[in-house]
């Protein structure tokens, strides 16, 4: 993740806005404690916002889109009945 923002920065142009969505799963939750055991590697919502200060991003925004249980058994992941949130992040050159 680091590497891909610091790549974004470099190639972006004065002023521009680097933007990115996806998925935070609750802390400690079974979905977070299974991506772990089998090294994926999942960005909580501070982590994220950590990142893109490294890079020294600006003007960073974190808005959610939708927050819910994920309600379908017989997958990996999210594990059924776990909390997820839709999110997107914005950020300024």
């Amino acid at each position: 993740m680091q590497d891909a923002v610091k790549e974004a920065k470099r190639v972006l142009k004065r002023g521009g806005y680097f933007v990115a969505s996806g998925t935070h799963y609750q802390k400690g939750s079974k979905s977070f404690l299974r991506a772990q055991k089998h090294g994926i590697g999942f960005l909580t919502k501070e982590m994220t916002i950590q990142t893109l200060k490294a890079a020294n991003f600006r003007k960073i925004e974190h808005k959610i889109f939708y927050k819910g249980r994920w309600n379908e058994k017989g997958n990996y992941l999210p594990v059924f009945n776990d909390l997820y949130i839709i999110y997107a992040v914005r950020s300024k050159k």
